[in-house]
């Protein structure tokens, strides 16, 4: 179950990506894909890195600034 959530999270978060491409011009076009590649590697190793941090430190919080 956790699976299938994750799998339909993952292309949810794309279909939103490949929106937004569209919504600026860059629907079919070359750059779009590497624009969702690169924003969905951002997110995927931003996840991983808290994780990670949170794993070894886990009273560890981000500080919203303003």
């Amino acid at each position: 179950m956790e699976t299938q959530n994750f799998i339909n999270k993952t292309k949810d978060l794309i279909d939103d990506l490949k929106g937004v491409c569209a919504k600026y011009g860059l629907g079919n076009d070359g750059n779009e894909f590497k624009i969702i590649t690169q924003s969905f590697l951002y997110k995927f190793m931003n996840d991983k890195f808290f994780y990670e941090v949170r794993k070894k430190y886990p009273k560890f919080s981000i500080k919203e600034t303003k």
